[in-house]
């Protein structure tokens, strides 16, 4: 009975083992596949990895890579932003094995900080100089962890305030004062709403 059970024990040891390697090879794949701009076939097969870890940070890393490249069809700063936070957030669980070794480890880790601190910068770039009130709501909600949300947030509470201003009635400015308690336009508000 005892070698039964050592012979199941190591039956499913072994497919594991296949099963990490077979998917240590798609990941080396989608590398190759994104180093040399085929985007498409790189989701194709960084997707077939988050659908069995969603917190592969590497096959994130890669993800984030693809939606931020600008040659992209399916370019979205905020899609590239979820999958660079998830990496960065799994980055302590890449390690080397036999498709990917220490030295290469080090370098992915560097290019997982790398990218979020640019992703990061350029998303709110991009929301900044659209100037619009839809953005500053999605950024907030979506990128909260962002090192720019409390610029993002006080950009959305001078675009409020300014529709407090433009509607200019008790209530409006009620709204605006309850609402964005935070806010640096609250004494203006109150100023004017008095």
């Amino acid at each position: 009975m005892r070698k039964l059970v050592y012979i199941f024990i190591f039956a499913i040891s072994f497919m594991f083992n296949n099963v990490l390697i077979a998917q240590d090879q798609n990941l080396k794949k989608a590398l190759k596949k994104l180093d040399k701009g085929d985007f498409v076939d790189a989701e194709l097969l960084f997707n077939e990895i988050l659908i069995k870890n969603t917190n592969d940070a590497i096959a994130n890393f890669g993800m984030a890579s693809i939606y931020y490249n600008s040659q992209y069809i399916n370019f979205n700063y905020f899609k590239s932003y979820k999958y660079i936070v998830t990496s960065y957030r799994n980055i302590n669980s890449i390690v080397g094995n036999n498709i990917i070794d220490n030295k290469e480890v080090e370098i992915i880790k560097e290019k997982i900080n790398s990218l979020r601190k640019e992703i990061d910068d350029d998303i709110f770039k991009y929301i900044k100089d659209r100037k619009d009130l839809s953005l500053y709501y999605r950024f907030i909600n979506e990128c909260n962890d962002s090192k720019h949300i409390i610029e993002v947030k006080n950009l959305r509470n001078r675009e409020e305030y300014i529709i407090a201003k433009k509607n200019n009635s008790i209530e409006g400015y009620n709204k605006f004062i309850n609402t964005f308690v935070d806010a640096i336009e609250i004494d203006s508000a109150k100023k004017i709403r008095n």
